[in-house]
């Protein structure tokens, strides 16, 4: 599959896919994806529908190549079946410190849709703590320190997501779906955000409708202090909620939120939250 253009896999079993170069424009339909799932790097379009893929994340977006993909990303009517020794499986995999220069831009996927997505994680071991979307830990997020967003110290930034849709995903286990798996300090986002006494101009986006959420938070608790906000590209997010049960959002970091036919699940704190609108 290196260096392939307009890639179109349907009605196969295999033990994976796996590009491990580029490949550009990748169409995955009605297939089984075996114990190392989904391997990738590229740019374009990629679509996965009605695949059933068995592996600790979904997708990996193969570390030894920068992680990157370099385009927007569709998932619809898929079931995953993560590891069952997996504590805390992320559905997008990848591991990119931001000190090696690869030879090109290194990206999350642009635009990130999941449509439909049953997570079978009903046999998980003990100490499960669910499944989410992002790793955002310090080893993949731009090395273990935090960096300097208003400067761009980071000599090879990973750039973060833009935008995310979440629709209609479900649990076998009923941990629910997270976005974040920890705190996200070393997201580096490719537009600075703005964040004063008087407005907030977000640079990630994130639609969530008729899924079922964790019992973590929404929004992460930070170790960044709050003058480490500014005008700078640290991730500062967007959520609009509609149809989901059980929120949580409990935390310290600043975060603009918009509910629409949700119930919440204790009381919504966080000094530092903009709550746009209550439906």
């Amino acid at each position: 599959t290196n260096h392939c253009k307009d890639l179109y896999v349907e009605d196969c079993v295999m033990s994976r896919f796996d590009a491990h170069e580029n490949v550009a424009n990748l169409t995955i339909r009605n297939t089984v994806l075996g114990h190392q799932c989904f391997n990738a790097i590229g740019h374009g379009i990629m679509l996965v529908e009605n695949v059933t893929a068995y592996g600790n994340s979904f997708l990996n977006l193969r570390g030894d190549y920068g992680s990157t993909w370099d385009g927007d990303i569709i998932f619809r009517n898929n079931t995953w079946y993560p590891n069952a020794a997996a504590k805390a499986p992320s559905f997008i995999g990848g591991s990119n410190a931001g000190d090696h220069d690869f030879g090109f831009p290194c990206y999350i996927p642009h635009k990130i849709t999941i449509d439909g997505l049953l997570i079978c994680d009903g046999c998980a071991n003990e100490g499960y703590v669910g499944a989410s979307l992002f790793n955002c830990s310090p080893s993949v997020m731009n090395g273990s320190g935090a960096p300097d967003y208003n400067d761009k110290s980071i000599a090879y930034p990973y750039f973060f997501a833009e935008e995310v849709t979440l629709r209609n995903i479900r649990t076998e286990s009923g941990k629910g779906f997270a976005v974040f798996s920890a705190d996200t300090k070393n997201c580096y986002c490719t537009q600075k955000h703005k964040k004063d006494k008087y407005s907030f101009v977000p640079n990630f986006r994130c639609k969530i409708e008729d899924t079922e959420m964790p019992e973590k938070s929404l929004v992460p608790e930070t170790s960044l202090s709050l003058e480490d906000f500014g005008e700078n590209y640290h991730l500062l997010p967007s959520f609009e909620l509609k149809n989901c049960r059980k929120v949580t959002v409990n935390t310290n970091a600043p975060a603009i939120i918009k509910f629409t036919d949700c119930t919440l699940s204790g009381e919504m704190t966080g000094d530092n939250l903009k709550i746009v609108s209550l439906q």
